[in-house]
């Protein structure tokens, strides 16, 4: 599905993404999964470095394999690693087999619980440099502790951002966007797949 959704569907409308980013822009991609956006984004834009971040051990790896396949080592940097509200490690939800529903909202008796090191996107913003142009999260609830957690300081340098979203019980999208919109990224499109899930597309002004 996640291939489908990347490649064939271009749900994340890279293009749009990346269009006037500057030479040799830094992006992280938080919830890299099998690296389906990653290698898209890598591939669209050759200039591209990449900070990919994976929670889940197996899937990491191959996230690894398809970015070596690709040959795109070099400019991929992957983090078998959770992003989170803080450094250290976490108890994470694991099906062993790739899932796209790993952690929060994996259901119950489906997965394994593992623990796995964690950092939060200060962190994360740090370890590529200190300036990030594109951020794509895509974390299975994460997101509120991931975002909410974070320094205004972090988001600085993000000139776009593409976030999915998930229901998760007090919190909203509406909070994730106050505090976006509170570090100057603004709301360029919503779409809502049901009931507090959907993705958003941000940008700065």
């Amino acid at each position: 599905m996640p291939i489908y959704e990347i490649f064939a569907e271009d749900a994340y409308d890279i293009d749009g993404l990346v269009r006037d980013l500057p030479e040799g822009f830094t992006a992280l991609d938080i919830g890299g999964q099998i690296g389906c956006f990653t290698v898209a984004l890598a591939t669209h834009r050759a200039d591209a470095q990449i900070h990919t971040y994976e929670a889940s051990p197996v899937t990491a790896g191959w996230l690894r394999r398809n970015v070596a396949t690709n040959d795109l080592d070099a400019r991929v940097e992957v983090n078998a690693t959770a992003v989170s509200d803080h450094t250290g490690t976490l108890q994470f939800r694991d099906n062993g087999a790739g899932s796209g529903l790993n952690g929060i909202t994996a259901s119950e008796g489906s997965s394994t619980v593992v623990d796995v090191p964690c950092v939060t996107l200060d962190e994360a913003v740090k370890r590529a440099g200190g300036e990030v142009s594109l951020v794509k999260m895509d974390t299975e609830g994460a997101e509120y502790d991931i975002v909410l957690a974070s320094s205004p300081e972090s988001w600085a340098s993000v000139q776009r951002m593409v976030i999915e979203y998930h229901p998760v019980p007090g919190h909203s999208w509406e909070e994730l966007e106050t505090f976006l919109h509170g570090v100057g990224l603004k709301t360029d499109r919503v779409d809502p797949v049901e009931p507090g899930l959907g993705t958003a597309w941000l940008s700065r002004a």
